[in-house]
């Protein structure tokens, strides 16, 4: 996926998020633009904060889907 978003559009979806009224794939987009290395000055608290919380989300579905397999595996 391409970032095409400009960043008044991702800051008004951040603020969504952080409402938890973002759907998953406007998730993706906003993991995607924290996951570039011009993330703007104004915005590096959230890009931390962001990845921390897409990194324990992966987390915890891979413990979900370990737990999943044992049964079936």
């Amino acid at each position: 996926m391409t970032y095409t978003m400009n960043i008044e559009q991702i800051k008004s979806l951040l603020a969504r998020f952080y409402e938890g009224q973002t759907t998953p794939e406007e998730e993706r987009l906003l993991a995607d633009f924290f996951r570039r290395e011009d993330v703007p000055e104004d915005l590096q608290q959230d890009k931390q904060l962001f990845l921390l919380l897409v990194q324990a989300s992966d987390r915890s579905e891979e413990r979900r889907v370990g737990k999943e397999c044992e049964g079936m595996c």
